[in-house]
C-alpha cells in the first residue's frame, strides 16, 4: 500500500467526520483503511425512502490514481448484492475514472444513480412494491450481520428503538426474498429482451418490403 493511497484515505476520512453527508455513513475498517464499509439512507420520495442498504468500497493501493470496486450486502431490487457493481467511477471503468473524485462523489453519485433505472451489471428491475418493501426490511435484515452490528452500533440502536415502538415489518406483509425478487427481474429482463427481438425483426420486415417494391 502507498503512502499516497492512506494518507489521501486518511484526509478523505476527516473530512467526511468534519462535514458528513446527509446520504450516507462510512467506517474504514481498523485492521486495513483500503476498506470502507458504508450505510446509504434511501431518499425521500422514491422506492427506497426509509431504507438503510449496507455495502462496502474497496480501494486499490495505488487509489486514488485507480477506481475503487462497490458492493452491497442489503437486498434492495436495484443491485445484485455480494457482487461487484457497474459504475462509471468504480474499477469497471478505470478509463473514465479521476483522481480528482472522493468517497464523497462517489457514494453521492451511487445514490443518485440508484434511483435511476439504467442497466448494467450487477443491476436489477425489481418492480416498486418489492424495492419498498426491501426498504423496509433492510434494517432488521442488516442487523442480523455481526459486521454491521459492530461498525454501526447507532443503527442498531435506532432498530432497537423501532421494536420498542412498534415500528416492527408490518406482519401483514410475508417477508420476501432476495431470489423472490432476482426471479421477477430476470423475468422482465427477459421480456423486454423478447420485446427487443420482436421489434428488430419487425424493421426487418419492413425494410425488405420496401425493399422489394423499390426493386
Amino acid at each position: 500500500m502507498s503512502a499516497v493511497c492512506v494518507a489521501r484515505l486518511k484526509k478523505e476520512l476527516q473530512k467526511l467526520k468534519k462535514d458528513p453527508n446527509q446520504y450516507f455513513d462510512t467506517v474504514p475498517l481498523k485492521q486495513d483503511i483500503k476498506t470502507w464499509h458504508f450505510v446509504l439512507k434511501g431518499p425521500s420520495n422514491t422506492d427506497y425512502a426509509n431504507g438503510f442498504y449496507h455495502g462496502v468500497l474497496k480501494f486499490p493501493a495505488d487509489y486514488p490514481y485507480k477506481p475503487p470496486s462497490i458492493m452491497l450486502f442489503t437486498p434492495n431490487g436495484r443491485f445484485q448484492i455480494n457482487a461487484k457493481i457497474c459504475l462509471s467511477n468504480s474499477d469497471f471503468h478505470p478509463e473514465s475514472w479521476s483522481p480528482f473524485w472522493s468517497v464523497n462523489n462517489i457514494l453521492t453519485g451511487f445514490v443518485s444513480f440508484m434511483t435511476e433505472e439504467s442497466k448494467g451489471l450487477g443491476s436489477m428491475n425489481a418492480s416498486p412494491y418489492h424495492r419498498k418493501l426491501f426498504a423496509q426490511q433492510s434494517l432488521q435484515f442488516n442487523c442480523k450481520n455481526p459486521q454491521f452490528k459492530k461498525l454501526f452500533p447507532e443503527y442498531v440502536r435506532l432498530h432497537q428503538l423501532r421494536l420498542e415502538r412498534g415500528q416492527t415489518t408490518d406482519d401483514n406483509i410475508a417477508p420476501i426474498h432476495v431470489e423472490q425478487a432476482t426471479t421477477q427481474s430476470n423475468n422482465v429482463y427477459t421480456r423486454d429482451r423478447m420485446f427487443d427481438y420482436l421489434m428488430i425483426a419487425l424493421v426487418v420486415m419492413l425494410l425488405a418490403y420496401v425493399w422489394k417494391e423499390l426493386m
